[in-house]
């Protein structure tokens, strides 16, 4: 009986290279979707601050200090939504899909999303902050008499909380969206490095 098992077991055809292929291509999917999500997240919301900075800009034209806030934020986010756009269409782009051999592709998936991925972390570390004191700058200048020059603790206190929210969502965000992702895109690239050392 074990002996039957295992010439069974033997005899059983091996997974072909286009079976191998549709397996990672379907993982890579998977990573890739939650690149997608951050994409989408991240061009709504920067579209909108545009929207609301615009909006600033036209409302309260006479404000001087309020409208070098607004247009200050929109110069500095300009750049990113600009790349953001340009490596997203990098990684959707139909020629890899169509024909690159799938370890070409994984690779290349994986150089993209690592360089934008490093951009963005250069990136946040001046937008961060600037983007934390653009809105508390903005909030306390139309809101708040006297503005931030009149309440610099206050504002102070607040720019803090602002600061240490926006700190703690990218942290979340880069690690779900792009740390994981680049961590088994590089599981999917040794896996299949061995499999093909394993065929020779």
């Amino acid at each position: 009986m074990k002996n039957t098992w295992n010439d069974a077991r033997e005899n059983q055809p091996a997974i072909s290279r286009d079976e191998l292929d549709a397996v990672l291509r379907a993982r890579l999917r998977r990573e890739q979707s939650a690149v997608t999500k951050y994409f989408w997240g991240s061009f709504f919301y920067q579209n909108l601050m545009y929207a609301f900075a615009l909006n600033a800009i036209i409302r309260f034209w006479h404000e001087t200090q309020v409208v070098i806030l607004c247009a200050g934020f929109i110069v500095l986010y300009v750049p990113f939504t600009v790349l953001l756009l340009k490596r997203y269409k990098a990684m959707h782009t139909p020629r890899a899909h169509a024909s690159q051999h799938v370890q070409q592709y994984v690779s290349h998936q994986h150089a993209v999303l690592q360089r934008f991925f490093r951009f963005k972390q250069r990136f946040e570390w001046a937008a961060i902050p600037l983007s934390s004191l653009f809105i508390v700058g903005v909030i306390f200048e139309l809101y708040v008499d006297g503005g931030v020059q009149h309440h610099l603790a206050a504002a102070a206190l607040v720019y803090g909380l602002v600061l240490t929210a926006f700190v703690t969502a990218v942290v979340l965000e880069n690690k779900k969206r792009f740390i994981e992702p680049l961590r088994q895109l590089e599981m999917i690239r040794q896996e299949m490095a061995m499999t093909e050392t394993a065929s020779h």
